[in-house]
């Protein structure tokens, strides 16, 4: 998803973990039309983030030393139980959320609905949201 948009990922990936979901798929109740909103419709959400590599490490093999996935997988769930009408709002609200985590330095989103037009695979959107120090790598 965000492969070339990093100008130097050799140190990039010294200093940060790149975690990411892909593929997840969801039957949401999401758009602007009539038709969209009296049934829910298949939404792919794919999702990555970086965080230091002090917040994804453990000596102990123990999940409190790191980042939980399950976060991921937790704030989705959370904001597709309401009714949006844009992708492009579900998306910031998802991007948001996940970026208040201290621990998560930049996380970049693509979604898409996968039935929406019958000649193509899908049609979405991608955002991508960083903190201030992050952004020397881009």
């Amino acid at each position: 998803m965000l492969n070339n948009i990093f100008k130097n990922r050799l140190i990039l990936t010294q200093k940060y973990r790149r975690i990411f979901l892909y593929d997840y798929d969801l039957s949401i109740t999401i758009g602007v039309f009539d038709y969209e909103q009296s049934a829910p419709q298949p939404v792919i959400i794919n999702i990555e983030i970086f965080v230091p590599l002090s917040a994804s490490s453990s000596s102990r093999d123990n999940i409190e030393d790191v980042l939980d996935y399950n976060i991921i997988i937790q704030t989705i769930e959370m904001h597709v139980k309401q009714n949006y009408q844009l992708q492009e709002t579900l998306c910031d609200k998802i991007l948001d959320s996940l970026i208040s985590h201290k621990e998560i330095h930049a996380c970049g989103i693509a979604m898409y609905k996968s039935q929406a037009y019958p000649n193509a695979k899908g049609v979405g959107i991608e955002r991508f949201k960083c903190i201030d120090d992050f952004a020397q790598y881009l």
